[in-house]
C-alpha cells in the first residue's frame, strides 16, 4: 500500500528529522518518525537479515525468501525494503552473520547464482580479516561447515569442507584433479585467501605418491650397451 501510494512513500524516503527520542535508552533517530516507527515492528525485523542484491534471506525462511523475491520486483520495492531494514550488499554484514550465510546456504538446494554469491562472501570476509572472531569462525567452518562443490563435469554437489579443494590454475595432472570436488567458485580469485576464508585444502596439498615399479629390462640393457 505504502509503494502503491507516491506521497507516503516519498515521505517515508525523504524526509529526516533529527531529534532524541526519550525512551528507555536515549537514541539520535536521524529517519522520519513514520519510517522509525515501521521498523520497530515484528513483522519488519526479518528484513534486517534480507540481502537485496542477492536476494537471500540469511536465517534459512524460504517461504519469506521467496515472498521477498517477488515483492522486489515491483516498482520502488527494492528502496522500500532497504528502508525498512533489508540490506543492500553482503558487505554491510557482521562477520558472524557471514559465516551463518554460508552454514545456511546449503539448505536453499540452489541450483545456479552460487559461484557468484561464494564469490561475494569471500571478497566480503576478506575485508574483515583482522576481525578478532575470523580465526575461531573460520576453523569452525572448516571442520563443521559443508558447501557446495562439484566434480570435473559432474553435477552441484553439497559436500563437507574437508573433503573439497580449491585451485586456480592446474599445476597436476588432470585425472588427478577430476578426482577431487572443487569448491563452486570462480578461478582466480586468490588460492590462499580461498584456504584461510573456506577452510579448503588447495591442489598443491595432495600429496602424490609413486607406488610398485617394475624395472624396464629393456631400457637398462640399451643404456649400458651404449
Amino acid at each position: 500500500l505504502i509503494m502503491a501510494d507516491q506521497k507516503a512513500f516519498n515521505d517515508l524516503k525523504n524526509t529526516t528529522l533529527h531529534y532524541f527520542l526519550s525512551t528507555i535508552k536515549t537514541e539520535d533517530v536521524k529517519v522520519s518518525y513514520p519510517l522509525y516507527r515501521l521498523r520497530g515492528l515484528d513483522v519488519f525485523k526479518p528484513l534486517s537479515t534480507y540481502i537485496t542484491s542477492e536476494k537471500i534471506l540469511l536465517d534459512g525462511d524460504i517461504q519469506l525468501e521467496n515472498e521477498l523475491n517477488e515483492l522486489s520486483k515491483e516498482p520502488n520495492a527494492k528502496d522500500m525494503l532497504i528502508m525498512l531494514g533489508a540490506r543492500e550488499n553482503i558487505g554491510e554484514l557482521e562477520i558472524d552473520d557471514l559465516y551463518n550465510l554460508l552454514y545456511n546456504l546449503p539448505q536453499k538446494e540452489l541450483k545456479s547464482g552460487i559461484q557468484r554469491l561464494y564469490k561475494s562472501i569471500r571478497d566480503a570476509i576478506k575485508g574483515k580479516l583482522e576481525n578478532s572472531r575470523f580465526l575461531y569462525l573460520s576453523e569452525q567452518f572448516a571442520n563443521n561447515g559443508t558447501a557446495y562443490c562439484r566434480k570435473a563435469g559432474g553435477k552441484i554437489e553439497v559436500k563437507p569442507i574437508n573433503e573439497m579443494y580449491y585451485w586456480d590454475n592446474v599445476l597436476l595432472p588432470q585425472n588427478i584433479l577430476n578426482n577431487k570436488f572443487k569448491l563452486e567458485l570462480p578461478t582466480r580469485v586468490g588460492e590462499e585467501s580461498v584456504k584461510k576464508i573456506f577452510g579448503v585444502k588447495l591442489a598443491k596439498d595432495i600429496v602424490i605418491e609413486i607406488g610398485a615399479h617394475s624395472k624396464n629390462e629393456y631400457l637398462s640393457e640399451l643404456t649400458m650397451s651404449r
